[in-house]
């Protein structure tokens, strides 16, 4: 990165520069542009707007035949009462994740006098936080004495979601991503195509699963199929991060 960098700037201060000749100003980026599994993509705003939009669109009617036709013991609370439901399970769940990652670094901080000294590797920050913020979403209330914080946010999640149907709450998040794509992209955020990578295969999972399988336990290659990208994707973000902002964070404490 650093040489990278270096590179950046002694071509942008040469003569070959081409700051000098742009005297319009800043002008808003309409073009998305990611690399995912080796491949490079990119496409105009606007078939973003088509394309994330066509998403929800069909992300939302597929939730309304698998309400209707795959669970029908939920038909008393209303289809977008059902979807709210799993919505606000899944915004607790991810406050959960918040509350045990960021509960575990006050305790680092204020009680163990560790401070950042965790970050001295991309794997030690993995390895102290992940765990926290997986006990925070969803893991076992037994879990060890360093990550009980997290628990607290478990136990919540676990709470509200525990009469949300399986169904509902894997298409709720489904609506939740492809949604957010389209509102995100709308207010031309780019990044929202993370997003939408990560809601594409989860629609085709949900959809090959309501169409093949009418009990109404989801199939376990539903979750295979449609949590491979997101996993990859999370990584991959996940190491990015890390790679820039553990060294940084080295540095300022050797400084």
């Amino acid at each position: 990165m650093a040489e990278n960098t270096l590179a950046i700037l002694r071509y942008l201060s040469s003569d070959a520069s081409p700051l000098p000749s742009l005297t319009t100003g800043y002008t808003r980026p309409t073009t998305v542009f990611f690399t995912e599994f080796g491949r490079f993509v990119q496409y105009q705003f606007a078939t973003a707007r088509l394309m994330y939009g066509t998403l929800f669109s069909l992300s939302l009617a597929m939730s309304w035949f698998v309400y209707y036709k795959r669970i029908p013991e939920s038909h008393s609370v209303g289809f977008w009462t059902a979807q709210w439901n799993g919505v606000r399970a899944i915004l607790i769940a991810f406050g959960g994740a918040l509350i045990g990652a960021n509960g575990l670094a006050v305790i680092i901080h204020r009680v163990l006098g560790h401070n950042m000294s965790w970050f001295a590797s991309e794997q030690s920050a993995l390895l102290l936080y992940g765990p926290a913020a997986l006990t925070g979403s969803f893991l076992s209330p037994r879990a060890l004495i360093p990550f009980l914080v997290g628990s607290l946010g478990m136990l919540a999640s676990q709470t509200v979601s525990a009469g949300v149907a399986e169904r509902n709450a894997l298409t709720a998040l489904l609506l939740t991503q492809s949604g957010g794509a389209l509102v995100l992209q709308l207010f031309g955020i780019g990044s929202a195509c993370f997003l939408f990578v990560n809601s594409a295969p989860l629609f085709v999972a949900l959809a090959l699963d309501a169409l093949l399988n009418s009990s109404t336990v989801v199939s376990l290659w539903a979750y295979a199929l449609g949590l491979l990208v997101p996993l990859f994707t999370g990584t991959k973000l996940a190491c990015t991060i890390l790679d820039v902002f553990v060294p940084l964070v080295c540095s300022r404490l050797r400084s």
